[in-house]
């Protein structure tokens, strides 16, 4: 990860990580398939292609391992992240709608407090296979809920209330 000043393409500053360095420390990386990264109040939100078999793989921490994560903008160090339980890679975006986290995982919708990272809730009956475009706008977030069974989607919205 990096940023980077637009117009001298100077470094702002820059996460360049080894895996010995990931044994002791949080992986800050965003996904090759990531859908976007979310800006809100100096942090940025993003999901990476990091899934929960990544610990045992590399030899790291499972404390270190996460696949949705959130940084600070200024510096590019690591606020908060989280890794589902059984989670593969994610490759959607997530979205900040009053004060709350929106992630649409593999197979549930995760919502975390936005500034400290704790778990919300876990809607299990959300179906996605973590790739979908979703969005918000205003107070909503927007989201395809996935119908195997009838190979379709229904496009969902939730009204978000204040935290």
């Amino acid at each position: 990860q990096g940023c980077y000043d637009l117009k001298t393409g100077e470094t702002i500053w820059e996460q360049r990580q080894e895996v010995e360095e990931l044994k002791n420390n949080y992986g800050i990386e965003a996904s090759i398939y990531c859908r976007g990264i979310t800006y809100w109040e100096g942090k940025l939100y993003f999901t990476n292609i990091t899934s929960y078999t990544a610990a045992s793989t590399l030899g790291v921490d499972e404390k270190y391992i996460n696949n949705i994560e959130c940084i600070n903008a200024k510096n590019g160090k690591f606020i908060w992240g989280d890794m589902p339980k059984d989670s593969g890679s994610l490759d959607t975006k997530p979205h900040i709608v009053n004060g709350q986290c929106f992630v649409v995982a593999w197979d549930n919708l995760r919502v975390y407090n936005a500034q400290t990272g704790s778990l919300i809730g876990v809607d299990n009956s959300i179906i996605s296979c973590g790739k979908e475009l979703n969005c918000s706008y205003e107070d909503l977030f927007i989201y395809f809920n996935s119908d195997p069974e009838n190979i379709t989607s229904v496009l969902t919205a939730i009204r978000v209330g204040k935290l």
